[in-house]
């Protein structure tokens, strides 16, 4: 957050202006505090970082510096993130769908007389679960070309495609938690061995999804434009 006159420095729209910095790894501390119960491995940690100096030259404001040429860098800095994100929940629903497909072929359900491949219940689950995943992914697939599109034809990214991203990012956290959730209750109590990958997806899902470019109020400057407004915030 910059400042100035001992305060957060405001922008036009009178919200604090924030600022990006770049420095080594070696001047900042990392903390041991990343516990969390989904997204284990990743290694989110908080770091810590005092009375470095950084350079004009590695900091940039939150709109992307026109310092390098081409399509990335003429995105809105808030939908290069969104692109970056939409692809967690996706991916992870899909791997989930693949886990209880392979083991669909061979679990025999206690009182059941034939693999669950054969049951109708998991038959159902398994053909809702992709048709839910391959929407969402036409979705984001066809956000992200829009966008992309503009911004390489040298246009500024309109904002109702911006808000059709946030739609679309929002609407594959929620697909990907619908999917994960049947394919869990799908897989019968084999889901909650720790062998298996039904848990940790289960986990990561939510985790991931916490993430702020899934959050539910990010929908509203969507909604907004939808409705003929102004997005009420300068980053969609």
């Amino acid at each position: 957050m910059e400042q100035e006159n001992g305060g957060p420095r405001k922008g036009p729209d009178g919200r604090p202006v924030l600022r990006a910095t770049l420095l080594p790894s070696s001047k900042v501390e990392v903390l041991d505090n990343w516990n969390s119960g989904g997204l284990r491995s990743t290694g989110s940690h908080d770091v810590t970082c005092t009375a470095q100096w950084v350079p004009d030259d590695l900091t940039t404001g939150m709109e992307m510096a026109e310092r390098q040429s081409g399509p990335l860098y003429s995105l809105p800095l808030a939908s290069a993130f969104t692109i970056a994100m939409v692809g967690v929940p996706l991916g992870i629903a899909a791997a989930s769908i693949d886990a209880l497909v392979a083991l669909a072929q061979t679990k025999v359900a206690f009182m059941a007389a034939a693999p669950l491949r054969e049951q109708e219940h998991v038959q159902l689950a398994v053909a809702w679960a992709k048709t839910r995943l391959l929407a969402a992914r036409a979705f984001a697939l066809e956000a992200v070309e829009a966008i992309w599109s503009s911004v390489a034809s040298g246009e500024v990214a309109p904002v109702e495609q911006q808000a059709l991203l946030r739609m679309a990012c929002s609407n594959a956290g929620d697909a990907g938690k619908e999917v994960v959730g049947r394919m869990y209750s799908a897989a019968g109590s084999t889901a909650v061995l720790e062998e298996m990958p039904f848990s940790a997806q289960l986990r990561d899902m939510y985790a991931a999804c916490q993430h702020m470019n899934f959050a539910a109020r990010l929908m509203v400057p969507p909604g907004r434009i939808l409705l003929g407004l102004e997005p009420g915030t300068p980053m969609i």
